[in-house]
């Protein structure tokens, strides 16, 4: 997900047409999906490096 949504919300936002760009209620539902992720692969990778 990480990269590749974080890639396509941006070539959303920088659309041509304007009817195809995210408003900002969906931008920033994104970007919060984004940064759980974000959070949840950290806390997964901590937990490795204590086993």
């Amino acid at each position: 997900m990480k990269h590749n949504t974080a890639y396509k919300l941006i070539e959303r936002m920088l659309s041509e047409r304007p009817e195809d760009r995210p408003d900002a209620r969906e931008i920033a539902s994104e970007l919060a999906k984004y940064c759980t992720s974000i959070k949840e692969d950290q806390n997964a990778l901590q937990e490795l490096k204590t086993v």
